[in-house]
């Protein structure tokens, strides 16, 4: 299992073929959707802190410390979405399925937004945090792993709105 810390943050050491978080997305793709956590880095080296596999091998999304975006198998930017190590970073990634952007916001700035169809994604994987898929729902590298704290992890079967995800970043909640 995963290691807590006193501020009841998950910890993956990195390094680690074994030492990984996910949550089941069942269905989950079907539509717009969002995922938001915050995470502190403690190496920013090309490694992988979410990961969502599509039909067959390709990333849905999979996303690095050192600002490597993938969106359905494409590589979408090498660094715009770095992160500050040893520092708490909220992340924000959301898809509309009624325009077709895909939006990524780093400590509630636009970092990233690109039409990439309104096709859903079709996800067949878990969400993975700490790790990167090489096959569905595995496949991992210890090269590959994560290293730092994870916390206030959400998923959101819709893109949420910039009021919410202000929400989140300023107070960790939104409310209903």
């Amino acid at each position: 299992g995963l290691q807590g810390g006193l501020d009841r943050a998950y910890y993956t050491p990195g390094k680690s073929t074994q030492k990984y978080m996910y949550i089941p997305s069942a269905g989950f793709s079907g539509s717009g959707w969002t995922v938001a956590l915050w995470f502190y880095p403690t190496s920013i080296a090309s490694k992988y802190y979410l990961s969502i596999a599509g039909k067959g091998t390709y990333n849905a999304l999979a996303v690095s410390a050192s600002g490597r975006l993938y969106v359905r198998g494409i590589k979408k930017t090498n660094s715009t979405l770095k992160l500050a190590m040893n520092a708490w970073n909220h992340i924000v990634i959301t898809h509309s399925a009624k325009t077709g952007f895909a939006t990524a916001h780093i400590n509630n700035q636009e970092k990233w937004k690109n039409y990439v169809g309104k096709k859903t994604f079709g996800w067949t994987s878990h969400v993975w945090f700490g790790q990167e898929q090489d096959k569905l729902n595995g496949g991992f590298q210890s090269s590959q792993a994560a290293q730092g704290k994870f916390d206030n992890i959400a998923l959101y079967n819709y893109d949420i709105s910039d009021t919410e995800r202000d929400a989140l970043f300023n107070s960790k909640i939104i409310d209903p």
